[in-house]
């Protein structure tokens, strides 16, 4: 059974959930589906065509997500927009990877944050500071990872171990730093 509604029947639950909504909610909820339907977008530009029913079927996955976002939809609302793009896309190197992973990053995010609270919440503004700062250094680090395929794309570069190694050993660094800073105060 549901806390929301108590009916325990999941259709029930879900309108339930929607009706509970505060204001800040729906707006979190269509952030997510802008940002998960952008991401398609970026996938289609990426490609050079973008097939409307791929479109549609990510924006209902992502509407679906942020109704239950405690369920397993969000992670497949992911999986198909980043299936469709290693399918689809050829250019390692391409602009509208950074784009794709900035609205998957987002509609990851929102989402997150929604299965932690309750549909009637309102989050305090240094909470969503916090996790704004957070996905920005994320963002910050996909660019840089980005900016490094894109220098090294279509270059003749020899593997490194220890460079990889030296590199795991920064990102590692980079995380462990960032969890501490948003640890408790």
């Amino acid at each position: 059974m549901s806390p929301e509604t108590g009916s325990g029947d999941a259709l029930t639950d879900a309108i339930g959930r929607i009706w509970a909504a505060s204001g800040q909610r729906w707006g979190l909820m269509a952030l997510a589906v802008v940002a998960a339907v952008g991401a398609t977008v970026a996938t289609g530009s990426a490609a050079g065509h973008l097939p409307i029913a791929y479109v549609v079927v990510v924006a209902v996955l992502a509407v679906v997500a942020v109704i239950i976002p405690d369920s397993p939809v969000a992670l497949v609302t992911v999986a198909v927009v980043v299936v469709w793009w290693l399918a689809i896309v050829d250019d390692v190197a391409s602009p509208w990877a950074l784009a794709g992973a900035a609205g998957l990053l987002v509609f990851h995010l929102v989402v997150a944050l929604m299965a932690v609270t309750p549909p009637n919440a309102i989050v305090a503004a240094e909470v969503l500071r916090r996790w704004v700062g957070n996905g920005a250094l994320v963002l910050v680090a996909t660019a840089g990872v980005w900016g490094a395929v894109a220098v090294v794309d279509g270059r003749s570069v020899p593997g490194s171990v220890a460079l990889v190694l030296a590199a795991l050993a920064a990102v590692t660094v980079g995380v462990v730093t960032a969890g501490v800073r948003s640890g408790p105060r």
